[in-house]
């Protein structure tokens, strides 16, 4: 009786040494999980940031495209404008055919 006694008290042991170290592997899966989702929270808030950055930058150079697009309008008027009054006036009809 007292082998098994003292086998089952092995037994027991190994079994509750088993368990701890399961618990300590969950434990650590768990803090392991815990780490990489604050990480990864962390880097995505870092990257929504730069990525409102990029959509801010973007909106500016599309408001200078139009602008300098605006200018270049301007400027093609202009010159139209200034080869019309550069040309020399059209000579007058003549009045003896």
């Amino acid at each position: 009786m007292s082998i098994v006694r003292g086998s089952s008290t092995r037994l027991q042991a190994l079994i509750s040494l088993l368990g701890s170290l399961s618990h300590d592997n969950i434990s650590q899966a768990a803090h392991n999980l815990f780490f990489d989702q604050q990480n990864t929270g962390g880097q995505l808030h870092a990257l929504t940031i730069e990525w409102q950055e990029l959509c801010q930058k973007n909106i500016a150079i599309q408001a200078a495209c139009v602008d300098l697009q605006n200018q270049i309008d301007q400027l093609k008027l202009e010159a139209k404008e200034l080869y019309v009054h550069s040309l020399p006036p059209p000579p007058a009809p003549s009045l003896y055919l």
